[in-house]
């Protein structure tokens, strides 16, 4: 919910009092560079794969960011990077061993 609309909603008497405290998170693109150098590669590891057996691209890690992770930090972001990566290698290894894939 945008934050005018909270504003909003609050008592101006309460609205008057109060102090608006701004925090940055990160920004998509620093999302998608800590991604890709960091968590990717942690996630591939922990779930015994290689850059060889899986890659993903700038902009399908873009649409994971924006729509399925709505937090300053990149906590969702790595578990959402291990939830494709476990539907990934459950279509690769499906009776036929893993196979590469490529996303983007």
């Amino acid at each position: 919910m945008p934050l005018q609309i909270i504003w909003r909603a609050i008592q101006p008497a309460l609205r008057d009092r109060m102090e608006v405290i701004k925090m940055s998170g990160y920004t998509i693109e620093e999302k998608v560079e800590i991604a890709k150098r960091h968590l990717f590669p942690k996630q591939l590891e922990a779930h015994g794969l290689t850059a060889k057996d899986l890659t993903i691209g700038k902009k399908q890690l873009e649409k994971i960011i924006e729509g399925y992770t709505r937090e300053s930090g990149v906590r969702n972001l790595e578990t959402k990077i291990a939830q494709v990566i476990r539907n990934a290698s459950k279509i690769g290894c499906h009776g036929r061993g893993v196979q590469q894939k490529s996303y983007g």
